[in-house]
């Protein structure tokens, strides 16, 4: 193979990596962001999302909390909502 196919290659799995990594890293904000508005409205949302190096592009409080969350050209969605619990089921004897 020559070396510029190579280079090729390589700069096409470079790119396939770095969107992947950014897909990822905006999921996993948004996910914390929407457990933050959870606890702390849409504020806290904001605050996870920036401090993360996202923008809160979305912010719903219904019975659920929805947010959308970008980094760069990157956007991802993420759901969460409060549940009381009397505690975990496997724990139960």
């Amino acid at each position: 193979m020559s070396l510029a196919v190579v280079s090729m290659l390589l700069t096409g799995l470079s790119s396939l990596a770095a969107r992947l990594v950014d897909e990822t890293r905006t999921q996993i904000v948004a996910d914390a962001a929407a457990l933050a508005g959870v606890i702390g409205g849409e504020s806290l949302a904001r605050r996870v999302a920036g401090m993360n190096g996202a923008v809160l592009c979305e912010y719903v409080n219904e019975e659920v909390v929805a947010v959308q969350v970008c980094i760069r050209s990157t956007m991802a969605l993420a759901y969460a909502r409060e549940q009381q619990d009397d505690g975990m089921p496997t724990l139960k004897p």
